[in-house]
């Protein structure tokens, strides 16, 4: 059930085997340069602490909230000569849909007894867009 699939937890020592990055930001920014771009603005303006509080955790490092929010064309349109300060959020995408899938699938083995093609049809639905979309939906219209 969905009340399953909320309850579900991730051990640490899964995590803690997963590379660890310190910051989402290029290497080589130096803190002046950083603020002469406006960095601080900037995470200002992405209202990192009304985020965290929505979805219930406080990020150690602000930066990763930065480039879940950087979208590819933004880079694409800025040219080639204009600094990046970090990547766009398709490797957190990329990441983060792997251990969903990885979650899903490990509950689903492991807390039913359906047979493998209903098993298979479930983790579908439930690792859909369309799936996906209606929780958020129903979620934010509860905060909002």
């Amino acid at each position: 059930s969905l009340e399953d699939l909320r309850n579900i937890r991730v051990s640490k020592a899964s995590v803690a085997s997963l590379p660890s990055r310190q910051s989402a930001l290029e290497p080589g920014w130096s803190r002046e340069e950083l603020e002469e771009l406006g960095l601080d603005d900037l995470m200002a303006r992405l209202n990192h602490k009304r985020i965290e509080q929505v979805v219930g955790y406080t990020f150690r490092e602000k930066s990763f909230l930065l480039q879940a929010f950087t979208h590819p064309t933004f880079l694409d349109d800025r040219g080639q000569d204009l600094p990046k300060l970090t990547e766009s959020y398709e490797q957190l995408e990329w990441l983060g849909d792997a251990v969903l899938d990885y979650i899903i699938t490990r509950h689903l083995n492991t807390k039913t007894k359906a047979d493998y093609k209903k098993v298979k049809l479930l983790r579908s639905i439930l690792l859909s867009n369309a799936f996906f979309a209606a929780q958020v939906g129903r979620i934010f219209r509860r905060i909002v």
